[in-house]
């Protein structure tokens, strides 16, 4: 297995924020069909607007089930996206995270890449949010297996908490960011000004010739299955991207 070693930067943003376009803010009060393909039939029971954010809210949830906002304007250009997000209120092990894919090996295994805000229980049943990055080649023929992974671990410092025990985020704006670079992996929590960025090596990533994996997105996962009603409701804001 290729497994790549990731070095810790605090530094500013690695560009311009005056190069980023607002994609969406969400203030047009609903899901605008022409930036996102709407994609509820997975984990969230709905994806509507609310005060002027994304909301996507979660009843009954099914392990490892999504559900997504994909971006509709050129997602092939995108460069980067930027994020606020939000766990409101959780009763149960989700995710909501900002992904997609980088590129493909040479036997045309796509690259995914994602940072995400999980939300989990600990041993003595508390609910934490910790800030994650995964980065995974996985199987062509079926994306929910995964071959291997170049990176995975969690933000730690300037979080108070380790990545056993994290910090509890519920109901506090995050912004996340993500470059998608076929030879640098970067990750960024924004208002906490901590950046994880790293090349990819020793592998050369290829640019997507798939359509099928011509793909990125904001959304949700289920860590486990809920039972018992319990539910959780997440939001997405400003949602910028690089070109």
């Amino acid at each position: 297995l290729a497994i790549m070693t990731v070095v810790l930067f605090v530094c500013f943003p690695l560009t311009s924020f005056a190069e980023w376009v607002l994609y969406d803010n969400f203030n047009s009060g609903v899901i605008n069909p022409n930036k996102w393909e709407q994609d509820a039939s997975g984990l969230a029971d709905s994806i509507v607007v609310e005060n002027g954010a994304a909301k996507f809210v979660q009843d009954l949830g099914i392990i490892n089930d999504s559900s997504w906002l994909k971006f509709k304007k050129s997602p092939e250009k995108i460069k980067a996206v930027r994020a606020k997000v939000k766990i409101a209120s959780n009763q149960i092990n989700v995710f909501c995270r900002i992904g997609g894919y980088i590129g493909e090996d040479e036997d045309g295994n796509p690259l995914w890449s994602q940072i995400r805000l999980r939300s989990y229980q600990n041993d003595t049943d508390d609910f934490y949010q910790a800030v994650e990055f995964t980065a995974s080649y996985l199987d062509v023929n079926d994306t929910n297996v995964t071959l291997h992974d170049l990176a995975t671990g969690g933000f730690k410092k300037p979080l108070s908490g380790t990545y056993e025990v994290p910090d509890d985020l519920t109901g506090q704006w995050v912004t996340l960011e993500i470059h998608f670079n076929r030879k640098e992996l970067t990750y960024g929590v924004v208002n906490m000004n901590n950046w994880i960025t790293s090349p990819i090596t020793p592998e050369e990533v290829k640019k997507i010739t798939n359509p099928d994996f011509i793909f990125k997105g904001i959304g949700v996962r289920a860590v486990n299955t809920a039972v018992g009603g319990e539910t959780c409701t997440v939001y997405f804001d400003n949602v910028w991207v690089l070109y």
